[in-house]
């Protein structure tokens, strides 16, 4: 789904179920939906495994095979996925799968995590960032054509073959998730792409663009062929008190923090959610990923028919 000016849309497949089942039925309903409202692009997320209480989340990776065989056109993307937990030729295995699967519409996001979840994993402290990086090029190694050697810190081997071969080439997209500047530069180094965290204020997010955009500049790369993006937490709601409740509800859930839903969603009634994405598109974003919290099918339809008309 494109506006006017060119700026993309994509949405949040159901994924997250507080105080529910996990409800296969909404999952289905809601992508086949979306994919007939020409949003270009579907997305998971991952959060990894932690200490306490959680929210019922599905697998992303599980979950995207089963979506891609419910669609056509739309775009399937993990936003992000904790690469650095898993084993990278496994990895790499199960991606190309699921390219194939979705008939090369795979984007991969990608993500650091944090130190309490690496050590759940079994990783130092030490090698956490190190381990991330090298995956990531083992995930590019066996990607290319016929058999590949690899000589790293972590992983070594001689003529590994996987196949098949993703679908795309040389490999799907690979964009980076991340705010700290280290970051940000890993993405302009390695990826095609950032898009800014649904846990990010807006006034967060323009800070991390700008510094995105002097390391774009400093390494020569060009705007124009690395995407910017932004996942969106949204609640269109014409009591904004009501909305915002339930806003501070999920992110309490989820992220362990109310506040945190208060700072950096969007709430309230489709003009001030549509002044919200205005906002961002003056930013430069190329691509919204919009991310209803509760009620998805009905906020997918108010987002298509109230919300985003007002941005064309």
């Amino acid at each position: 789904m494109n506006t006017a000016t060119g700026l993309e849309f994509g949405i949040a497949i159901p994924q997250v179920f507080i105080g529910e089942p996990v409800d296969l039925s909404l999952v289905r309903d809601f992508v086949v939906r979306a994919e007939s409202f020409d949003f270009g692009s579907l997305w998971v997320m991952e959060t990894g495994s932690r200490h306490g209480p959680v929210t019922a989340q599905l697998e992303p990776l599980s979950l995207l095979a089963y979506v891609a065989g419910l669609t056509e056109t739309a775009r399937l993307g993990t936003s992000v996925l904790l690469s650095g937990f898993r084993n990278p030729i496994r990895l790499a295995k199960t991606l190309a799968t699921i390219d194939h699967l979705a008939s090369g519409r795979l984007t991969v996001g990608v993500g650091l995590g944090d130190a309490e979840r690496a050590a759940i994993y079994g990783i130092p402290s030490g090698e956490w960032a190190a381990r991330f990086e090298e995956g990531l090029e083992v995930l590019k190694a066996v990607w290319r054509s016929g058999t590949t050697d690899f000589d790293g810190r972590f992983w070594s081997f001689e003529n590994l073959g996987i196949e098949p071969k993703p679908l795309q080439d040389p490999h799907p997209p690979i964009l980076f998730g991340g705010h700290a500047p280290a970051a940000l530069r890993r993405a302009v180094r390695m990826g095609s792409g950032w898009m800014g965290a649904g846990s990010s204020s807006h006034d967060d997010f323009v800070g991390q663009r700008r510094l995105l955009a002097g390391y774009l500049e400093e390494t020569g790369r060009s705007e124009a062929t690395f995407s910017i993006s932004k996942r969106v937490y949204m609640a269109v709601d014409s009591n904004p008190d009501r909305a915002e409740a339930r806003v501070r509800a999920f992110f309490a859930a989820h992220y362990r923090s109310a506040d945190l839903g208060s700072r950096c969603a969007v709430w309230g009634s489709p003009d001030r959610c549509a002044e919200a994405l205005d906002a961002l598109r003056n930013e430069g974003v190329g691509m919204i990923m919009l991310n209803p919290m509760f009620d998805h099918l009905e906020q997918l339809e108010v987002l298509v028919n109230e919300v985003l008309p007002a941005l064309r």
